[in-house]
C-alpha cells in the first residue's frame, strides 16, 4: 500500500483471504472492474480495522498489499500460488518490506 506496516487480527486476515481468492479469480478471468473493486475493498478493510505500526517499528512481514492503483497485469506478476495474504500470523507489510 505504500503506507507502512499494519498489524491485523485473525478475523481480518480471514476476510482478506476471501478477497484475495476473489482477486485470484479476477486475474484468471481478466476482469479489471471486479479486480479494482476487490483491491480497494482490501485497502479499506486494512485501513479501517488494522492497527498501523509506528514508523520506527519494523517487523518481518507476512504479506504485501500492492497499491490501490496497481493494474491487473502488475498484480498478475505479483501473485504467487498462495495469493497475496497467506493464512498465517497477522502482520502485513503495506509498503513492500
Amino acid at each position: 500500500m505504500g503506507r507502512g506496516q499494519w498489524r491485523l487480527d485473525d478475523a481480518l486476515v480471514d476476510e482478506l483471504n476471501r478477497i484475495d481468492a476473489a482477486l485470484d479469480d479476477d486475474i484468471t478471468r481478466g476482469d479489471a472492474t471486479e479486480f479494482r473493486a476487490h483491491l480497494e475493498a482490501m485497502h479499506r478493510l486494512i485501513e479501517e480495522r488494522g492497527e498501523p505500526l509506528p514508523a520506527d517499528e519494523l517487523v518481518p512481514s507476512d504479506a504485501f498489499v500492492p497499491p490501490a492503483d496497481c493494474s491487473l497485469e502488475e498484480l498478475r506478476k505479483l501473485m504467487d500460488p498462495d495469493g497475496l495474504i497467506p493464512g498465517g500470523p497477522p502482520e502485513v507489510a503495506a509498503d513492500g518490506r
